[in-house]
């Protein structure tokens, strides 16, 4: 179970990092930074140290500081939800310290839906971005073969098809 969570928050590490190298913007650092830390938490003994509300409390302010440091919508929106899962699993923590609820069975899975929901928030103006790129690159190919096409035509029935005679 241990090696599945370290796949997944590597998993989520590197896409974080490939997000924030795709547009180097303050906000996608600090969302970076917020993982990385959370991460560090989690695989350093400071977690032995701590309750388990005491932990995703920390999680929650983390993810609350960056919810107010980011600057777009969607992607403050889903800091925030991230957030506030946070606050829901400390306070879980709390009244079912004993028991185990489906929040807690299915932490990871839950964790990684809100982590892609926070990518996805990040990467959808780069989308929009790359793919008005990627049509003025399109453009500018059809042009070309369109101007190479009607040549090589022109070249092709001016050599294969001489001018007809008329006797």
């Amino acid at each position: 179970m241990q090696y599945q969570l370290v796949d997944i928050n590597l998993s989520i590490l590197v896409i974080y990092s490939l997000c924030f190298m795709i547009n180097r913007d303050a906000s996608r650092a600090y969302a970076l930074l917020a993982f990385f830390v959370c991460c560090l938490i989690s695989y350093t003994d400071f977690y032995n140290f701590i309750d388990a509300v005491q932990y995703h409390s920390l999680f929650a302010i983390i993810y609350i500081f960056v919810t107010y440091k980011v600057k777009s919508v969607y992607p403050k929106l889903a800091c925030c939800l991230l957030g506030c899962f946070q606050i829901l699993m400390a306070w879980d923590g709390w009244v079912n310290a004993q028991n185990e609820t489906y929040i807690w069975i299915y932490y990871e899975n839950i964790i990684y839906i809100l982590h892609s929901l926070v990518f996805g928030a990040f990467i959808s103006r780069d989308i929009i971005r790359i793919k008005s790129s990627l049509e003025c690159v399109i453009a500018a190919m059809r042009k070309l073969f369109r101007n190479t096409c009607n040549m090589s035509r022109v070249w092709y029935y001016c050599t294969y098809y001489p001018l007809k005679k008329n006797y």
